[in-house]
C-alpha cells in the first residue's frame, strides 16, 4: 500500500505495481517480461513472469500478450517472441514452439503461418524450405507428394528440368515407361498422332525420306531416294547380264573362228598330199 506524503490514508497499489515497504509514497512497476493482475501487492516477487508463448514489452503490465501466428516463445519472462524459421510454421496465438512443415510441403519465409504444397513433379521431406524435382522419367500424381512414385507411361517422356510427363509429339514414339526422350519414327515409317507407343509402316509405293515423319509420301514423276536406289540396282543387273552375254558371244566367236581355220588348214594339207601323189605317178 502507499499514501501521499501529507495524507494519512493508504491506497492499494494498482495492477502491475507493488510497494515493498510500509509507508511507501509510490508504487513500483513490475519489470518488462512480467505482469501482475492483482492490486495491493507488497513484493517484487508478486510480479509473475510471462508464461511460455507470451511476452510483455512494457513495465507495469497487468497481463502478457500472446505470440502471434508465425511466432513462438519457448521461455518464460520474455519481452518479445521469436519468428518461426524457414521450413517451420505456427498457427493461432500463444505458441510455445513452431511445427516443422510435413513431408510434401515447404516454407521459404521467416514467420510462416502455413506450409505450401509441392507442385506436381516435385517432392520434399519434413521441414523443407524448397521442393526437389523428380528424376528424369518419373513424376508425381498429386500435389504435396513426398516420393516420386509415378513412372511416365508409354507414349510420354520427362526430360531433365521438366516437372511433368510430356506426350510424344507426332512423328515420335515411346514404347517403354519412364522414358527420358521420344524416339523418331524410322525412314519409311510414320506416326500422325501424339503420345504414340509405336510407328506405322508406309505401304509401298508410298515412302518417307527422313526420320520423324507424320505421314507417307506418294511417288511422283520426280525421283526419290528409294526410286534412285532401285533404278541403280536394276541398271547394274542389266549391265552385268549384257557383259556376260558379250563375253559369251566373244568366246563362241573365237572358238568357231579357230575351228574354221583348222578345217581350212586340213583341206589345204589334203590337197597338197593329193598333188604330191599325182606327181609321183607321172614319174
Amino acid at each position: 500500500m502507499w499514501s501521499h506524503i501529507f495524507s494519512s490514508v493508504c491506497y492499494n497499489c494498482s495492477y502491475g505495481t507493488y510497494a515493498s515497504s510500509s509507508g511507501s509514497s509510490t508504487c513500483t512497476e513490475c519489470p518488462k517480461g512480467t505482469y501482475l493482475d492483482i492490486m495491493g501487492a507488497s513484493s517484487a516477487k508478486s510480479c509473475i513472469p510471462c508464461p511460455e508463448g507470451h511476452y510483455s514489452t512494457e513495465t507495469g503490465s497487468d497481463s502478457c500478450v500472446a505470440c502471434s501466428p508465425g511466432e513462438f516463445q519457448a521461455d518464460t519472462g520474455q519481452q518479445s517472441c521469436d519468428r518461426c524459421k524457414p521450413g517451420e510454421y505456427s498457427v493461432g496465438y500463444g505458441n510455445q514452439n513452431c511445427t516443422s512443415c510435413p513431408a510434401g510441403t515447404y516454407s521459404t519465409a521467416v514467420g510462416s503461418t502455413k506450409c505450401d504444397l509441392c507442385a506436381i513433379g516435385l517432392i520434399s521431406g519434413a521441414g523443407a524450405i524448397s521442393c526437389l524435382s523428380c528424376p528424369p522419367g518419373k513424376s508425381t500424381l498429386e500435389l504435396g507428394s513426398s516420393t516420386c512414385d509415378y513412372d511416365c507411361p508409354m507414349g510420354y517422356y520427362k526430360p531433365t528440368g521438366s516437372t511433368r510427363c510430356i506426350e510424344c509429339s507426332p512423328g515420335r514414339f515411346s514404347n517403354q515407361t519412364s522414358s527420358v526422350i521420344c524416339q523418331p519414327c524410322d525412314i519409311d515409317e510414320y506416326n500422325p498422332d501424339p503420345n504414340a507407343t509405336f510407328c506405322l509402316k508406309c505401304i509401298p509405293p508410298e515412302f518417307t525420306s527422313y526420320k520423324g515423319a507424320t505421314s507417307c509420301s506418294k511417288p511422283t514423276g520426280k525421283s526419290t531416294p528409294q526410286n534412285e536406289n532401285n533404278t541403280g540396282f536394276i541398271i547394274g543387273i542389266v549391265l552385268l547380264v549384257v557383259a556376260i552375254v558379250l563375253v559369251t558371244i566373244g568366246i563362241i566367236y573365237v572358238v568357231i573362228k579357230k575351228r574354221a581355220q583348222n578345217e581350212k588348214q586340213k583341206e589345204i594339207d589334203e590337197i597338197r598330199m593329193i598333188m604330191e601323189d599325182l606327181g609321183k605317178e607321172d614319174d
